[in-house]
């Protein structure tokens, strides 16, 4: 039997069963928020340009950058006719910009942008289909996903085509893996592609990059909901139906499956236990958002650290770590985004823990390892609630240690900020500026 055989055992989450609630807000760091308004419809994605801006794209076609600092906005992106649902920063040779931003849409569009003028540089529309997912290779060349596969150049002239085999599903998740293999998912099917150069000789002794499929995997029994990278070994996939893949990156052969129960379509079809996000860590944890609630794997021990448990009254949509590491945000449907973490000494000395889960349980690995044979290691805890969304929440993003930005289907971005930090930084302007004044330097 699986370890979530095991640990799912009994059925599917009752309505009566208890979700985690905390007395007081004490731990909580985010007690300040901004409400940066623009957008007309659903924010689907936020993205983190660098230390101070963010990028929110949306239903109403548009991204916006904002200045995290400030709070305000800086440049409205708009060209797009349907909605845009990529992302990807890569880096510019010909323009002023450090970055620039590409974005893929339904409308059968790429556009790359200059961030800092916020002005559209190149509109592709070459590939004439829809594009559901952007990703960036070694050479600075990229792919776009959707209805076919698109290999791109830098400077975004069209390499090569593949039109897979014929699906109905898009090719939703693509990830980069070793030896520049490029995995990608349409539904239940997982495709292997490779990049191949060939050199024609003659006149000009062109060489061509093709983008040639190397391998197609088992379907799994229900779609595939997410794709992550865990080292430069595994990449793992979770599926509607509960069930993880972690696959090998040389052999592409399946390492371990974790299994939901037989049952995992729920009394209503509502699939309880289903992998909506996941995310690694330090090459061998894996934080998966198991239905409403979070489970945490050590792929390379073979364990879980933390079982799957009711932490939301719906579906959990998007994890990530915040606060420099040290808490684990869980944005959800039921409109909250709650934190995790550990309350005693939590910002006591994690500054001399590099790694992710060192810092999230305030512990060395070497603590970590040995607390795990001892079935000792604490479970995360409810440390605050995050409540200013009036719906879904669907993702929440780190922007900096004192800064976390959340999007969801009320078409706000909040900005969340650590009261405290902010009092400081409030406080030595004024006196700065106290001290100016004063005529002392």
């Amino acid at each position: 039997m699986s370890f979530l055989q095991r640990l799912f055992k009994g059925g599917a989450t009752k309505k009566e069963d208890l979700v985690p609630t905390i007395e007081n807000e004490e731990d909580n760091p985010y007690t300040e928020l901004t409400l940066l308004q623009h957008h007309t419809d659903i924010v689907r994605q936020v993205f983190v340009i660098d230390r101070r801006r963010c990028l929110s794209v949306a239903d109403d076609n548009t991204a916006v950058i904002w200045d995290l600092l400030l709070g305000i906005k800086v440049a409205v992106l708009t060209g797009h006719t349907r909605p845009i649902t990529c992302i990807l920063l890569i880096k510019s040779k010909v323009h002023s910009s450090p970055y620039t931003l590409v974005t893929g849409s339904s409308d059968k569009q790429i556009k790359v942008w200059d961030y800092e003028q916020g002005s559209c540089l190149q509109t592709i529309t070459e590939h004439n289909t829809s594009v559901k997912c952007l990703l960036l290779l070694q050479n600075e060349c990229f792919i776009s996903g959707g209805e076919k596969i698109h290999l791109w150049s830098p400077d975004g002239l069209l390499l090569d085509t593949n039109d897979r085999v014929k699906e109905e599903a898009d090719v939703k998740y693509m990830v980069l893996v070793r030896n520049e293999k490029i995995v990608a998912t349409s539904n239940r099917e997982i495709f292997v592609f490779h990049i191949l150069v060939r050199q024609s000789f003659g006149d000009t002794d062109d060489i061509k990059q093709e983008l040639a499929l190397f391998l197609t995997l088992p379907l799994t029994r229900e779609a595939i909901r997410c794709l992550v990278n865990i080292s430069e070994t595994m990449f793992a996939v979770g599926c509607l139906d509960g069930c993880i893949y972690v696959l090998s990156s040389e052999t592409f052969q399946t390492i371990l499956q974790f299994t939901s129960p037989e049952k995992y379509k729920g009394d209503h079809s509502n699939y309880p236990y289903s992998i909506q996000d996941m995310i690694s860590a330090d090459q061998r944890f894996l934080v998966a958002a198991v239905g409403s609630g979070f489970a945490i794997f050590d792929i390379k021990m073979r364990k879980i650290i933390c079982k799957p448990q009711t932490s939301h009254f719906s579906k959990i949509l998007h994890l990530t770590f915040v606060c420099n590491h040290t808490l684990l945000a869980t944005s959800s449907e039921d409109g909250s985004i709650r934190l995790w973490g550990q309350i005693a000494d939590r910002q006591h000395d994690t500054q001399e823990y590099h790694g992710v889960m060192e810092r999230f349980f305030n512990k060395s690995f070497g603590a970590i390892d040995n607390d795990m044979k001892s079935n000792s290691l604490p479970e995360p805890v409810l440390i605050g609630d995050c409540l200013a969304h009036s719906g879904a929440v669907n993702m929440s993003v780190d922007g900096g240690d004192d800064v976390m930005v959340s999007c969801g289907v009320d078409g706000l971005v909040i900005c969340w900020k650590n009261g405290e930090l902010q009092k400081i930084k409030r406080n030595q302007i004024l006196q700065k500026e106290v001290l100016m004044g004063s005529g002392i330097v």
